[in-house]
């Protein structure tokens, strides 16, 4: 029997399938596999699980076809992204109760920790103006130094739903006892 893949929620999935559906360039197209084509032009449900590799392939083709490889793009997009899904989908569980940021912040790391089947943010350090998250168990994905651009932007757009200003969010990769480590070293007004 096969080993369970890591899986990727719908909902971080599905923005990226209905870019590559609506821009119409098959150039997007050239770096999914047949069985990602199948699930792109499926229904995608925001709830379901999805493959981590197509999830990869899709975030790839994005940033290398539309996004021009500049990982300033990956951050806008990250901005973007998190900003409707903080806004409308977890809205009432992520930062709507109050405008304060490090409390807002404790419930994104529980948050993320539904996006992934075995990665989650772990928060490590907090105060009024600055935080640390890292990520737990980074998948083997080549697409992972993209996703942490748009990741470092989520983060962003998050902050300044929960009332920061300014957010700044730098993401610095280590090695740890042989395992791979990413901190996301988040800053606000």
């Amino acid at each position: 029997m096969e080993p369970e893949k890591e899986k990727v929620k719908g909902i971080v999935l599905i923005d990226f399938v209905k870019t590559i559906r609506n821009a119409k360039d098959e150039r997007l197209f050239s770096y999914l596999t047949e069985k990602d084509r199948n699930i792109v032009s499926g229904v995608i449900f925001p709830g379901g699980w999805y493959p981590l590799d197509t999830f990869g392939r899709c975030l790839t083709a994005v940033f290398e076809v539309l996004g021009e490889k500049n990982p300033e793009n990956a951050r806008t997009w990250g901005r973007i992204f998190g900003g409707k899904i903080f806004s409308n989908v977890y809205k009432e569980i992520s930062y709507s109760a109050a405008s304060d940021v490090p409390d807002a912040l404790k419930r994104f790391a529980l948050i993320s920790k539904t996006f992934f089947s075995d990665s989650s943010l772990e928060l490590t350090a907090l105060d009024r103006q600055s935080a640390r998250l890292r990520v737990i168990r980074i998948p083997e994905l080549p697409a992972i130094p993209i996703y942490f651009h748009v990741l470092a932007g989520c983060i962003e757009a998050y902050i300044e739903l929960s009332g920061g200003k300014n957010a700044r969010v730098e993401c610095s990769q280590t090695e740890v006892n042989n395992k791979k480590e990413a901190v996301f070293s988040a800053r606000w007004d």
